[in-house]
C-alpha cells in the first residue's frame, strides 16, 4: 500500500451541503474546523456555488486541480457515477460514507462499486465508514478532533466502526493520547483490516497500533490477517477490541459492516497466541492500555512490569476492595520487610492508617511528601516491579472550596492555592516520580463533581499527562489494563 494514500494533499467532498444537521456538512465542517487547506479543499454539488466561504464545483471534473482523496456522500444509486468520476479524475483514494450496500445483504451493488474503482487503479474505504483521518496534517473527520503538528503522536486506529474510531480519537486525546493515522474501513469491500496491519507494521510512525475489529469479508482475509499479526506484535503492540462476542452482537455486525464472525474463543485465542492484546471491557480499557503503553516506551519501562505491586491508597476499605481485584487477576502485593514496616511506623504511625503493602496512608494535603518518601524506598525493594499511588487530588480541592464556602478567611484565595498545589505539590511530584527507576503508575480517583473540583482535577492530571507520568481515574481499571500489558510482555520474552 502506498504510503501517498494517507497523505493526500488534496481533498474533494462529493455530496458537500450548507445544510447543517447533513452528512455533507459533518465532514466539510470538520475538515474546516481542523483549518485544512482551503486553496486543497473541494466541496463538489451541482445546486450550489458557494458554501463556508468556499467556491463549490458542480462536478469533480470541473476541479481544476488533481485531487487525491474525495469523500462520497451521496445516495447509493449515485456512487456509481461517482465512482467513474474518480477514476476518470485519477483519483487515489476514496472514502464511501454512503451505506446500503452489504451491511443489508446487497452485495451486488457493492461488488459492482469495487469493480469501477478497480478497474480504474482506485483505492477505496468502505463504504459504510468514516474514511481517513490525519491529525498532523488537518486531515479529520469530526469537528471534536483535535488537529495540528501538536497533536501528532505515534498510535494508529484501525476500525471497522467509524463511531468508535472517532470516539477512539477525542476519548483518547482527552486522557493524553496523541495520533499518528486513524482509518475507518466499515464493510472493508476493497481495503481491509488485513492490508492495513501490513501497511502500519512498517509505518515508522507508528509505535502502537489499536483495533476495533468486527469480522472479514473472507476466511481467506482472516488468513493473512493472522500471519500479518504474528509479524506485527513482536515489532510493536497492537491492541485489539472485537465486537460480536455474542449472538446477538455477531447478527449486529452483520447488519453494521457485513461481515463473517467467526467463534469467539476460537478468534480470541489466535489473537492471543499470535501476541495481540485482547481487551474485554471496551474502549475505555483498549485507551488506557494504549496510555500505559504510550508513557512506558518513552521513559524505557515498558519491560520492567510485572505481577508485585508496591501501592500507597488513601482508605482503609479500598485497601481491601483493591487487595482483592488484583489478586483475582494475578498481581500481588509482596510484604515488607522489618525495616520497611518500621520506617512506616516512625513516619507514617499506626493511627487511623494501614502499614501493609497496599498502605493506607490517609494522611490529607501534605501526604505526597510521605508518598514520595515511600516511593523511593519502594524503588530499592527487589520484590516490587510497579508502584502504584493514589493521589489525593480531589480533597486537596475540595478543602480548597471548603474553605472558601465557610468563608472561614476573610481573604481566602482560592486561585492562589490552586497555583501553590501546582507550583508546590504537583511540580515536587513529578520531579521525584521521573528519578524513580521502577515504573509508576498513579491513581486520580474521582470522588467529587462540583464543576470548579473537576475543572481543577483535569488542570492537575493534565500536568502530569504532559509529563509522560500515566495517570488513570481508578484503581480496578489500573489492574486490568497493568496486567495486559504484563502479558504482553511476557509473551515477546518467550516468543525472543
Amino acid at each position: 500500500m502506498d504510503d501517498s494514500l494517507f497523505n493526500p494533499r488534496s481533498v474533494a467532498v462529493v455530496g458537500a451541503s450548507p445544510h447543517f444537521v447533513s452528512g455533507g456538512t459533518f465532514f466539510l465542517r470538520a475538515l474546516l474546523a481542523a483549518e485544512f487547506p482551503k486553496e486543497r479543499l473541494f466541496p463538489i454539488n451541482p445546486k450550489h456555488e458557494e458554501m463556508y466561504g468556499l467556491k463549490v464545483y458542480p462536478s469533480l471534473q470541473s476541479v481544476p486541480h488533481p485531487v487525491d482523496y474525495v469523500i462520497v456522500i451521496v445516495p447509493k444509486d449515485a456512487t456509481f457515477k461517482v465512482m467513474e468520476d474518480c477514476v476518470e479524475k485519477k483519483v487515489k483514494l476514496v472514502s464511501c460514507f454512503t451505506s446500503g450496500f452489504s451491511e443489508i445483504g446487497n452485495k451486488e451493488d457493492e461488488r459492482r462499486l469495487i469493480s469501477i474503482a478497480k478497474k480504474g487503479g482506485v483505492r477505496v474505504l468502505g463504504p459504510n465508514c468514516m474514511g481517513l483521518c490525519v491529525p498532523k496534517n488537518r486531515l479529520v473527520f469530526d469537528t471534536g478532533i483535535e488537529s495540528g503538528e501538536e497533536w501528532a503522536g505515534n498510535i494508529s486506529i484501525i476500525s471497522q466502526s467509524g463511531g468508535n474510531a472517532d470516539v477512539m480519537i477525542i476519548i483518547g486525546n482527552g486522557i493524553g493520547l496523541k495520533f499518528n493515522k486513524a482509518v475507518s474501513y466499515g464493510n472493508g469491500s476493497d481495503i481491509n483490516a488485513d492490508e492495513l496491519l501490513e501497511y502500519f507494521k512498517n509505518d515508522p510512525q507508528t509505535n502502537i497500533i489499536l483495533q476495533y475489529l468486527e469480522g472479514f469479508k473472507t476466511i481467506e482475509q482472516g488468513r493473512n490477517y493472522l500471519k500479518t499479526l504474528r509479524e506485527t506484535t513482536l515489532k510493536k503492540p497492537v491492541i485489539i477490541f472485537q465486537g460480536g462476542t455474542t449472538a446477538i452482537g455477531k447478527r449486529s455486525i452483520f447488519s453494521h459492516t457485513g461481515s463473517i464472525s467467526g467463534d469467539n474463543r476460537v478468534i480470541e485465542g489466535a489473537f492471543k497466541q499470535a501476541g495481540a492484546i485482547m481487551v474485554k471491557q471496551g474502549l475505555h480499557h483498549l485507551l488506557y492500555t494504549a496510555l500505559l503503553i504510550s508513557c512506558f516506551q518513552k521513559s524505557n519501562k515498558l519491560f520492567k512490569v510485572g505481577p508485585n505491586l508496591g501501592t500507597i491508597l488513601g482508605g482503609g476499605g479500598n485497601n481491601v476492595y483493591v487487595a482483592d481485584i488484583c489478586s483475582k487477576i494475578g498481581l500481588n502485593f509482596p510484604a515488607f520487610d522489618e525495616e520497611m514496616n518500621e520506617w512506616l511506623k516512625k513516619n507514617v504511625g499506626e493511627v487511623g492508617t494501614v502499614l501493609g503493602n497496599p498502605i493506607d496512608m490517609n494522611a490529607g494535603m501534605s501526604g505526597y511528601k510521605t508518598a514520595i518518601k515511600i516511593m523511593k524506598l519502594m524503588d530499592k525493594i527487589d520484590q516490587i516491579d510497579v508502584i502504584t499511588y493514589e493521589t489525593d487530588f480531589d480533597w486537596w480541592l475540595v478543602s480548597a472550596k471548603i474553605r472558601q464556602k465557610l468563608d472561614l478567611y476573610k481573604e481566602f484565595d482560592f486561585k492562589g492555592l490552586m497555583e501553590s498545589i501546582m507550583d508546590t505539590n504537583v511540580k515536587t511530584l513529578i520531579r521525584n516520580i521521573k528519578k524513580i527507576q521502577k515504573p509508576v503508575i498513579l491513581i486520580s480517583s474521582q470522588t467529587f463533581y462540583d464543576a470548579d473540583i473537576v475543572s481543577k482535577r483535569n488542570e492537575l492530571e493534565e500536568t502530569f499527562r504532559k509529563a509522560d507520568i500515566p495517570i488513570i481515574n481508578d484503581m480496578a481499571t489500573m489492574a486490568t489494563v497493568l496486567k495486559y500489558l504484563i502479558d504482553y510482555k511476557e509473551y515477546i520474552l518467550r516468543a525472543k
